[in-house]
Formats: C-alpha cells, structure tokens, sequence
C-alpha cells in the first residue's frame, strides 16, 4: 500500500484515513461549488458582461456583430466545459481519497468524516459567496 506524498508524514492506519475522509469531504464541496457554476446561466451573463466591456470588440457591421456573438459563445462553451472536466477531476479524486479513508478506518466513521467536512466547507463557500453579492 502507497501512501500519498501530501500525507507522508501520517503513518499508514486511521490517522491517515481520518485525514483522508476530511479532505474528501472538502473535495466533494469544491466539486459541488463547480458544477454548479458551470451550470449556472448567470456565467454566461458574466461573460458576456466582462466580454462587451472590452473596447477591441465593439461591432462596426453586422458582420462583426455575428463573429463577435460566435466568439462569446465559444469562449463561454471553453469555459463550461473546462468548469466541467475539472469537476469530473476532482470527483474522481475525492473518490479515490474516500475510498482508502474506508480501508484504512472504520468505514462509518470515515462516512460521517467526510459528511461532516463537505457539509462545513459547503457553509463555508456559501458564506463567502454570500459576502461577495450582498456585502
């Protein structure tokens, strides 16, 4: 059994699948908090927002017009799927983490570790967002 280099330091038992459950559950968040924004249509409003505040792009036909619109929307299909592929990442990883927690602890305990850690990192991506439109 190889252990991680980020958790090297941990000797191999429940020590290290604790910590494994926690970062699990972090993962589980962030891939959470992801998916849903690449989802989400207010990014293509963003996007298109940032995009027209760039003085190089403003139409002068209606040519220019429609290569613009094409532009925006493959600029904002790059962004959906990259937002997309790196929450497929990071599933998998927190998978594989969550996983070996199991094998390496008792597997409720590594179950409620890690729920207890996607549900607190949750709040807290949450919270922060809510700090940044309201505050």
């Amino acid at each position: 059994m190889y252990v991680l280099f980020l958790f090297s330091n941990l000797k191999v038992g429940p020590d290290l699948g604790v910590v494994l459950a926690l970062f699990a559950g972090l993962l589980a968040a962030t891939a959470s908090v992801l998916g849903k924004l690449a989802t989400h249509p207010s990014v293509s409003q963003f996007a298109q927002d940032h995009f027209a505040s760039y003085p190089q792009v403003r139409p002068t036909n209606q040519r220019d017009l429609s290569e613009i619109n094409l532009m925006y929307h493959q600029v904002v299909l790059l962004f959906r799927g990259a937002l997309m592929i790196t929450t497929v990442f990071i599933n998998v990883v927190m998978l594989n983490w969550f996983v070996k927690a199991m094998d390496l602890t008792n597997s409720v305990f590594a179950a409620v570790a890690n729920t207890a850690s996607n549900i607190f990192c949750s709040v807290l991506y949450w919270s922060i967002k809510f700090l940044i439109l309201y505050c």
